[in-house]
Order: C-alpha cells, then sequence, then structure tokens
C-alpha cells in the first residue's frame, strides 16, 4: 500500500480523461431525468469517470439520477458525495418535473435553487458537527446513489476547526471503517480552508474553488486537491480585463490574445490544472454543447506554463 493510499487509489480509478470529473449540481436542471442521464452518459462516453455530487442538489434528485446511471457501471466509475448539509425532506419530495417548473416559472423562488450561500438557505438544513445526522445524511445518500459505498466523502462547508471536532473525526473514522466511503475529504469555500496545515490526517482530500493563483496553502502536500469554478474563473478575469491596456500588455508579452473567450477558458484550465494536486478539475454543465467543449479544451489545451506564469504576473496587481 502506498503511503499515500487516497491518491494511489484515485489515479488506479480514473480512465479515458484523467483528472476531469463532472460536478452534478446542474442534473436537477433537466426537466426529465432521461435529459439528465443523456448528459451522463455522453461525459461517460468521452472518457470521465469521476462524478461528483451532494444531498443539497436537486434536494436529493442529483443523486437519485446519478445512482441510475451507475447502476450497470459501478465498478468503472468514481463517485463522491457530501455530508454536512442535507436538503429539506419536504422537497425533497417534489417531482424532478416539479422543480424545474417552479426554477423556471416563479422568478422568487429562484433563489432556493441559486443561493448567495448554502449555509441558511430555504430547504437546507445543516447536520455539519453531529456525527448521528452525519451518518444518517451518508445513509439516506447511498440509498439514493443505489451504492453501498462512495469511494470519496466531502464534509459541506465545514470549516478545518468543525472538521477537527471530536465528534465529526469520530464520524469519519466510522465511516471508512464501515466501508460506506474509502476516503473522508473537506470540501468548503476557500475562506473556510485557511488553516488547512492544521486539519486532522483522515482527510485526505481537499476541494474548494478555482482561485487566480498557481499558491499552495500548506496542508495540501499528500492530499488530494480537488478545483471546480473555473467557469467562475472566467468572469473574475473578463472583469479585471475590462482594462484595455491589459489585454494589449498580455497579448504583447505572451502572443495569446485574451479578447478571445477560448483562450480566457484554456488559461483557467490550465491553473485549475495547476492547483487540482493529484485530484480532478469539475466542469458543470447542462447543455451538451458545452459539455463537449469544455471536454475538447481539457485534452487540447496548448497554453504553456510559460505562459500561464506570465498572465497571472500581469493579472497579480488587480487581483488585491
Amino acid at each position: 500500500m502506498s503511503q499515500f493510499p487516497a491518491t494511489e487509489y484515485l489515479q488506479n480509478h480514473l480512465n479515458g480523461t484523467p483528472n476531469l470529473g463532472i460536478g452534478t449540481s446542474r442534473l436537477a436542471h433537466f426537466f426529465s431525468p432521461q435529459q439528465a442521464l443523456q448528459t451522463l452518459d455522453l461525459a461517460f462516453d468521452n472518457g470521465i469517470t469521476y462524478y461528483d455530487t451532494a444531498p443539497i442538489y436537486g434536494f436529493g434528485w442529483s443523486e437519485k439520477i446519478l445512482g441510475r446511471f451507475a447502476k450497470n457501471k459501478r465498478d468503472q466509475l468514481v463517485l463522491a458525495t457530501k455530508a454536512g448539509l442535507d436538503a429539506s425532506s419536504t422537497l425533497s419530495r417534489l417531482p424532478l418535473q416539479a422543480q424545474y417548473l417552479l426554477r423556471k416559472g416563479i422568478t422568487g423562488l429562484r433563489a432556493i435553487w441559486q443561493p448567495k450561500s448554502h449555509a441558511g438557505s430555504v430547504g437546507i438544513q445543516s447536520t455539519r458537527i453531529n456525527g448521528h445526522q452525519l451518518m444518517l445524511s451518508l445513509e439516506h445518500s447511498l440509498k439514493r446513489l443505489n451504492t453501498e459505498y462512495v469511494d470519496f466523502l466531502l464534509l459541506h462547508e465545514l470549516t478545518v476547526e468543525q472538521a477537527n471536532t471530536p465528534e465529526v473525526i469520530a464520524f469519519a473514522q466510522k465511516a471508512i471503517e464501515s466501508g460506506k466511503t474509502r476516503f473522508v475529504g473537506i470540501g468548503s469555500s476557500l475562506d473556510q480552508l485557511v488553516r488547512t496545515a492544521e486539519l486532522n490526517p483522515i482527510y485526505s482530500v481537499i476541494q474548494h474553488e478555482c482561485e487566480l493563483s498557481t499558491y499552495q496553502q500548506p496542508g495540501y502536500t499528500h492530499r488530494i486537491v480537488n478545483i471546480h469554478g473555473v467557469h467562475r474563473l472566467v468572469q473574475k478575469i473578463k472583469v479585471i480585463m475590462g482594462n484595455e491596456p491589459v489585454h494589449d500588455l498580455i497579448l504583447n508579452r505572451t502572443g495569446i490574445d485574451t479578447r478571445k473567450n477560448e483562450n480566457l477558458q484554456n488559461l483557467c484550465f490550465a491553473i485549475a490544472s495547476r492547483q487540482a494536486v493529484n485530484g480532478v478539475v469539475l466542469i458543470t454543465s447542462s447543455q451538451k454543447k458545452h459539455l463537449l467543449e469544455n471536454v475538447s479544451r481539457w485534452k487540447h489545451n496548448t497554453m504553456t506554463s510559460i505562459q500561464v506564469d506570465q498572465i497571472l504576473a500581469i493579472l497579480h496587481p488587480f487581483t488585491h
């Protein structure tokens, strides 16, 4: 067994398109499960075998759909779900079509499905540091996913301090020893991960959004680091590059025309790839065209490390 079993496990179980995964928060944006399943099939046919979900995605529907998808190919997939935030049991009973129509038809309810922050949002209940509730959440997820175990379980939006409490550590140990998950990690926003060097060794995965940097925080060494939010980073850089001289400076120094959207996306994928240490970059899309474009850019990205460094150096003064 490797000194770092989670890293070895992931690399041994990724096939086809290594280090690229699917985030499934948008599966409930489809009108029917069949439409969502077609997108998952398309991802799988293009070599993606890592799928990330959570109980709050579509109030349980993301896990249900992923469970149908995984039914006859479980041994070919790497499944990751979360515990710490649960969907309301009432809203979880809504058919997928009802969720779709409400989301599209009632603007006032849009915040339910697109909350500014998960914690405290309508229809979302926190089970963050209650070991019993965390285990119930995991068991409910396994039932929806139609599997006896997940490969990775991430504590959803926990801080390092919360994850390090004796009760949560005991839960993580029990979840692994029971065989209900192979590994446990933490999936949170960056502002909750500022003390990763103090994170208990039982947590072998860290997942957070992509940042405009190549800086690696203390505590990341020998852990899997998963990255999401590539397209949010594209939008962030677009705001910075509203200053025309920045475009010109980048073009003169690197030969990259950042006015072209595909070049910006290539840049952000390259940044995310650097940050995803031993892990995966998660892409999320409810449109087949965008999914295929993302896979193509990942496979055929020609941006060099030197170009990325040069662009980051130019953008650095504008990020503070």
